[in-house]
């Protein structure tokens, strides 16, 4: 695995790192439709599905949000859209009470 898009950190410290399935050939294409959608955030290649079985995804996509302490808070199968409010309810209540 290895960061592939330059990462971005968003408000109150918070990083997001996109994870692919796709196998080690599809790489250029992974990292085209990134660029595209100038998707700012680490990308990590996972073409063995290690982390994936490692995190018990079973289907895609899988969505994790994890403390300052890499303790699970809150996972989502499936898409999530723009406005997911539980989602950001807990990124709130994440960086609110997480280590600061």
């Amino acid at each position: 695995m290895g960061a592939a898009v330059d990462g971005g950190e968003v408000q109150g410290g918070l990083e997001v790192i996109g994870v692919s399935v796709d196998g080690e050939l599809a790489a250029d294409k992974v990292l085209a439709f990134a660029r595209k959608r100038n998707a700012n955030f680490t990308l990590w290649f996972d073409p063995g599905e290690a982390l994936a079985r490692a995190m018990g995804v079973t289907t895609l996509p899988g969505t994790f949000l994890l403390d300052r302490k890499s303790k699970i808070i809150w996972h989502s199968v499936g898409a999530i859209t723009a406005g997911d409010v539980q989602l950001r309810r807990r990124l709130e209540a994440a960086l609110a009470t997480d280590g600061r």
